[in-house]
Order: C-alpha cells, then structure tokens, then sequence
C-alpha cells in the first residue's frame, strides 16, 4: 500500500499532477472515518494545529486522531493520494504516523504567481508581500525535501504535466508497489483546440507579460537563489535558471514594443470572446454557488430530520418506559394495600389471641389460687376434726384412741403439675418452644421480656401452698418437668445467675434441644 501525499504553493500546477495520476489509476480519498472530512480539510485543520503556539508538533494527540481518522475511512483502498498546498506542514507529523507515506513536492517558476496577479491592482507593497510568502513556503519545501529523501521527490509542475511518463518513473521510484496505468491521456484537453488566430494573439500578449515578469523577478535576488536552488534539486525540470546579471535583449524589447502595439489594435471579434469567456465564467460561478447552497441546505435538512427522528425515537422510548414504570407502581400499590389489609387483620387476630391468653393467664391463676384455697381449707377441717375428737366422752375414748393408734393417713393434695408448668422456667421455655417463624423469633426477646414481668408481679399469693413432696400427683410433676418447655427454661433461668452462663445460653438451649430430640 502507498500514499501520496502532494503538496505545491497555489502558483503551481500541483492540481493538474494530481488529476493526472488519479486518470493513471491512484485512488481518491475517502472522507475521514468520524467526522467526514475531505483530505483538503484534514491538511487544513493540521496546519491550524501545527501554527499553534506553545504546543509540541511531535506530541500532538489532536493532530494524530484528525490523522488516524483519515486513515481508518481509507484501510481498504491499496494506493491513494490527494493534493493540498497545507500538506507541506504536516510532512513531518505523516512520516512519523505512516510508514507507507511517500512525498511528492512540486514547484514552478515564480512567473506564474505574477500571471495569477493580472486581475490585481498591482503595486510594489502587494509583490513585496507575494514574492516573500512565496519564498518562505518553497524554503519550507526544501527543508522537508532534505529531511525526507529516501521517500519525496521534488518535480517542477509545468515539465511534470507534459512528461507524464517521466513522472509515473519517478513515483514509482518512491513507491515500489504502486503501479499506474501506461496509458496517460484518458480524456483529451479540449482547452488546446484553439484557432491559429487565437493562439497567435495569446502568445504575443504572453511575450509581452514573460519579458515585463522576468524583470520584475530580477528585483527579488533571494528569490531568485531560491528558484534556481529547487531547479538544482528537481527531478523533473525544463525551466531555465534566472539570471540577475543578464541584460534586456533588444530583439525582446522589440517584440514587446510590437505587442504592445498589437493590443491596441486588437481585434473585434477577440473582444467579444473576452466578454463571452468572461460571461461563461461568471455563470459557472453562480451555478456552481447555487449548487453549494443547495447542497448544504439538503444536508442541513437531512441532519435535521435525522435529529427529529432520533428525538421521537427517545420520546416513543420514555414514554414507554414511563408506562412500564406506571404500570409496576401500580402493581406495588396493590401489593401495599393487600399487606395493610393482611396486617390489618393479622393485627385483629392477635389482639383477640391476647385477650384470650390474658383471659386463660387470668383463669389459671384463679384456679390455683383456689386450689391452695382448698388445700388450706382441707387443713383446718383436719384441725377441727382432731380437735372434735379429742372433746368426745369417755365411752368413745377407747375407740378414738385405738383410732389415733392407728396410722393416720396423711393429708391427700393434688396440683404438683400445674405448680411446675406455672413457675417460671416451664412459662419462658413453653414460649422459647412455641417459635415457629422468623417473626416469632425476632420479637421473642420482648416475649420472654413480658413473660419474666407478668411472673414477678403475679408470683405472690395470700394463702400458704403445702410442699411439692406432699401432693398426690408427684409424678405427673416428675413427667411435666421432662418435657422441653420446662428444660429450655431451666437452662434459660439458671444462666441468670451470671453473665459467663448468660453468655453460653444458646449452647445450653441447643444441648438440651438435641439431647430431647434423641
């Protein structure tokens, strides 16, 4: 793969070289890959970036990514190219991005800069200024030509564009593996079809205009080294050095003189091709204004359709997110109501579960609270018994005491069980078995809590209670306290006695929860 990359001042004829080798087979670039640009604009915008001051041109991350994105759009053509009077200021800066970038330098004779100047007002200060930016820019041309041999080539332009097989030998002297046509004229210069006529009177007043351009040049001695030193170097040359020294010859003055006088008697019928050339001309430019303004309005139109497209695609994507997100709002407006409702009536249900377990407390402490009521009741009526007994006549007395010998049954108490399961360690460990769910477990701590309350106020009773040992059902009791809710909440109440055994309660629970299951 190869790329030339051309450049010449606006004087020189590196435009026509270009079209040239592009009818010889070169491809044209393609505009850069992100932000479309032509390669004229891309030579441009790098020499925008490169008259910066205060910026290292080796360094410059903004002129590689203008630069890559030219050469990203253009990865599939194998050999392209393209001209531009900017690019000489950017050779640098493309040596060191592509390998395969070759230079192509062109130049002509400063005569042509005056021709371009024939519609000008001319004076001294407006050539002084031409002629100095002409030679800085073709100085900068021979430093970039020395410090890039291997790969540019200095031609000058008006030789090059009538020896195009002279210039294919040197490009391809640069670029090995490009390879152009052999065939140069594809389409045939119309322009040179001019009548004898014509071409007489073109090359008297071209006579007139060299002799008068040459002694202007004469007055420019940098110039003029600098003119001669690109001829010195230039592979492709015809022009003749300029001479400083040489003296009008009087065979020129005299042509001069004749065309000058010939310009005065021009003919009529050049005149009316003048203005008629002249007409064309400025029809061409007013169509071809009006053609630009059209094509940047229909560009304009299609970005702006392209944006309005883009906002209703943005504006159809919102609102249907909107709906999904009104949609799930809704849904979860219906989930809240279902729980409050589902809260609201679980909440019922345990207000009615507490009446009724404060009802159930409120009956078993009556009932045992009756039942010492009777245990003590059953003791006086014993009381009362003996002491009757005891009052009796004599002739029962042998009776009574052969009665009061005998053994005497103790007295019979019932509710041993019933003591155990209301005492305190079957209470907590009856709620500690009740867990069933994770809410259960979360609000046990202020379960046991209230339990451990309600125990301490209602522990207390105005009767005495009769011994454990002395009940009949004294082993129901052994079989209560065998079940898990009284050996949980033993281990629970013996781990108050400090905060060591507070501390390894779950492991007491746990052991005793797995020694029961076995």
């Amino acid at each position: 793969m190869s790329i030339l990359i051309q450049t010449g001042h606006r004087s020189s004829c590196s435009d026509v070289i270009m079209q040239k080798l592009y009818e010889r087979g070169l491809g044209q670039p393609s505009n850069s890959f992100t932000h479309h640009m032509t390669a004229q604009q891309v030579a441009d915008k790098l020499y925008q970036i490169v008259s910066r001051t205060g910026i290292s041109v080796a360094n410059n991350k903004l002129a590689d990514n203008v630069m890559v994105d030219l050469l990203l759009s253009n990865l599939d053509t194998q050999n392209w190219g393209w001209s531009a009077e900017n690019n000489l200021f950017a050779m640098d800066l493309w040596q060191k991005l592509e390998s395969e970038a070759r230079f192509i330098l062109v130049f002509d004779h400063p005569s042509y800069l005056l021709d371009q100047l024939i519609d000008t007002d001319l004076t001294v200060d407006t050539i002084d200024q031409v002629m100095s930016e002409w030679v800085d820019y073709h100085q900068k041309m021979l430093e970039v030509l020395e410090a890039h041999e291997e790969i540019a080539i200095l031609i000058e332009g008006s030789c090059a564009v009538h020896n195009i097989s002279k210039l294919g030998k040197q490009v391809e002297s640069i670029s090995s593996d490009l390879h152009l046509k052999k065939h140069w004229q594809v389409f045939q210069d119309t322009t040179d079809l001019t009548s004898n006529n014509d071409t007489d009177a073109v090359n008297q007043s071209s006579a007139a205009i060299d002799y008068i351009n040459n002694e202007i040049l004469k007055k420019y001695p940098e110039m003029i080294k600098l003119f001669n030193t690109l001829l010195n170097k230039a592979a492709i040359k015809s022009s003749e050095p300029i001479y400083r020294t040489k003296q009008a010859d009087l065979t020129e003055l005299v042509t001069v003189l004749n065309t000058l006088h010939d310009k005065q008697e021009k003919p009529q019928h050049l005149v009316e091709k003048e203005l008629l050339v002249e007409k064309l001309h400025h029809i061409q430019v007013q169509l071809e204004n009006h053609l630009s303004v059209n094509e940047v309005y229909k560009q304009q139109k299609i970005k702006e359709c392209g944006l309005l497209e883009k906002k209703l695609e943005e504006a159809v994507l919102a609102q249907q997110e909107a709906e999904k997100r009104a949609t799930t709002h809704q849904k979860s407006i219906d989930n809240y109501k279902s729980k409050v409702e589902q809260l609201s009536k679980d909440n019922q249900n345990a207000a009615n579960v507490i009446d009724g377990k404060s009802l159930a407390e409120s009956l078993k402490q009556e009932n045992e609270m009756l039942l010492k009521q009777l245990h003590h009741t059953q003791e006086e009526l014993e009381k009362y018994y003996l002491k009757s007994q005891s009052l009796s006549p004599s002739k029962e007395v042998t009776q009574s005491q052969a009665t009061i010998q005998k053994p005497s049954k103790a007295p019979v108490y019932y509710g041993a069980a019933d003591r155990v399961k209301n005492d305190l360690p079957y209470r907590l460990g009856s709620k500690i078995v009740k867990v069933k769910n994770p809410k259960d477990l979360a609000v046990l701590p202020l379960t046991l809590a209230k339990e451990y309350s309600d125990f301490q106020k209602n522990g207390g009773f105005k009767y005495p209670t009769p011994e454990i040992e002395d009940s009949k059902d004294i082993q129901e009791m052994e079989k209560v306290k065998k079940h898990l809710s009284y050996q949980i909440g033993q281990a629970l109440v013996e781990s108050f006695e400090s905060p060591r055994k507070m501390l390894f309660a779950p492991l007491s629970i746990g052991k005793k929860i797995i020694i029961f299951n076995k």
